[in-house]
């Protein structure tokens, strides 16, 4: 463990950046440095000894004084897609799985962001990052992909040590999309028999954690579950974690679209992930976590029982 390092989470108001900012305390590390637009977010870090420093990828000097005295950093990417991964639903009518090309160019303020963290980085002689991307990216039709490659590759055009955290679904997303086909009876997906081997968000910040603490070299890990769920089997979990009957529906883009709609779901942002779920690029298990952090992940259905809360109100 690198105890004697000071450890650099960014991005560190949001839910993965708290997550990892407990895990950091609760193993013993005593040298942390949080940074956030919003140092007040982050008080009661700071009262816990936590360094809390203002810090905005969009305002590249400010982070150099941000970075300062860091020797190991969590660069955890930031949400300024500008829209770029919300793809409107008509514009994917009658081609399931597939997204436009002129929309794969990514977000360029997000590469911008991450650049200038990135050099900010190097600057302060930080020794080694970790960075969350996504599932793999390298071969993803997603549009978000694209920032996350061109992250990856600008950290391995450096000299520094780095783990990439390519992280598969969140299980948390099923929070948003289960109450309402709890709800129906009715889960609703593309034709196929795509799936997803989820991975919560709790998981992703443990790996977030231990990498920060404790990995060197240079490596890329995919973070899977370690069972790829698919629609109808996902659909009997719900019934058998709320009691009532679920089944698998699967319907043509623009069917789709209307009916998470009609159900106040963001169908631009759902139906890329559902046509990447059809394509298959969630539908693999890896051991690297297990290898990272020594636990195996949580189960799909041991992370709905224990949210059941959440998923009563529909039931």
């Amino acid at each position: 463990m690198a105890s004697d390092r000071t450890l650099l989470v960014t991005g560190a108001s949001g839910h993965l950046g708290r997550r990892v900012l407990n895990l950091l305390l609760a193993a013993g590390t005593r040298s942390i440095v949080a940074t956030t637009r919003h140092p007040d977010r982050l008080a009661d870090f700071a009262r816990r000894g936590v360094v809390v420093r203002r810090a905005d990828f969009d305002e590249p000097e400010s982070l150099g004084a941000a970075f300062a005295g860091a020797h190991r950093m969590l660069l955890i990417s930031t949400d300024a897609t500008d829209g770029a991964e919300l793809v409107p639903a008509e514009s994917h009518a009658g081609a399931p799985g597939r997204l436009p090309p002129k929309d794969r160019d990514g977000s360029e303020r997000r590469r911008r962001q991450h650049e200038a963290a990135i050099a900010a980085a190097e600057a302060a002689g930080i020794e080694h990052v970790v960075y969350t991307s996504l599932a793999r990216a390298d071969t993803s039709r997603l549009v978000v992909a694209a920032d996350h490659v061109a992250t990856e590759r600008r950290i391995a055009a450096t000299k520094l040590g780095y783990t990439v955290l390519r992280e598969n679904v969140f299980t948390e997303v099923l929070l948003m999309v289960l109450p309402s086909a709890i709800a129906s009876g009715a889960l609703l997906g593309l034709p196929g028999d795509g799936g997803v081997a989820y991975i919560s968000r709790d998981d992703s910040a443990f790996a977030a954690a231990t990498a920060l603490m404790t990995s060197t070299g240079r490596s890329t890990l995919e973070l899977t579950g370690s069972e790829v769920i698919r629609r109808a089997p996902l659909a009997r979990i719900a019934t058998d974690v709320t009691g009532k009957d679920v089944f698998y529906v699967a319907l043509p883009p623009e069917e789709l679209c209307r009916r998470w709609q009609a159900a106040g779901l963001p169908a631009s942002y759902l139906l890329p992930f559902e046509q990447a779920t059809f394509d298959g690029q969630f539908a693999f298990t890896t051991t690297d976590y297990l290898r990272l952090t020594g636990r195996e992940p949580a189960a799909v259905h041991d992370f709905l029982t224990a949210n059941r809360h959440a998923l009563a109100r529909a039931a």
